[in-house]
């Protein structure tokens, strides 16, 4: 499972529900609407732009088992409206949002390798030592970059059935 997580270039989400059996929804650990303060190259953005940071966790809707730790930056220049509405007051992960709004979009993978858990391993009760998956990826939209999203997930415990309960 967590190889296929990795590698692939389409939407998690179903298939994080397929496995775990139930839902998943976002929980969010941060999100704050800010201005870009430096380039970021993989964005486009050269100068100052408001940009939309999220730290999530996809976890699932019934036994609020963390799967996946996500650092996403997307530019809210290129969303619309209800969708940054939605991305700021609901728990539907991004994928499930485009697809509602039948958004066209492509996934690049940028990077994928493995790290240490580090911040993030307490939300699946691992120590910051141990070892992780991780991957980034740009969705591009209309051929402009709309999100750069970096996804972490433990090579052993959630994915793998074992529980990894939501702390606090």
């Amino acid at each position: 499972m967590q190889r296929f997580l990795l590698c692939t270039d389409g939407t998690v989400t179903r298939v994080l529900e397929d496995f775990a059996g139930e839902p998943v929804l976002v929980r969010k650990l941060c999100e704050e609407l800010t201005k870009a303060t430096s380039p970021v190259h993989l964005l486009d953005i050269r100068e100052p732009e408001e940009v939309l940071v999220r730290n999530v966790l996809l976890q699932g809707s019934k036994t609020g088992r963390n799967f996946v730790y996500a650092e996403s930056l997307l530019r809210t220049e290129s969303l619309s409206s209800d969708l940054l509405e939605a991305l700021l007051v609901t728990k539907t992960p991004l994928g499930l949002l485009f697809r509602e709004r039948r958004l066209e979009t492509f996934r690049e993978l940028v990077t994928h390798g493995m790290e240490d858990a580090g911040d993030w391993a307490v939300h699946f009760g691992l120590d910051p030592a141990a070892p992780a998956f991780s991957r980034t990826y740009r969705i591009i939209h209309s051929q402009r970059p709309l999100a750069l999203i970096t996804e972490k997930f433990p090579v052993e415990g959630a994915l793998q059935g074992a529980p990894a309960r939501a702390k606090g």
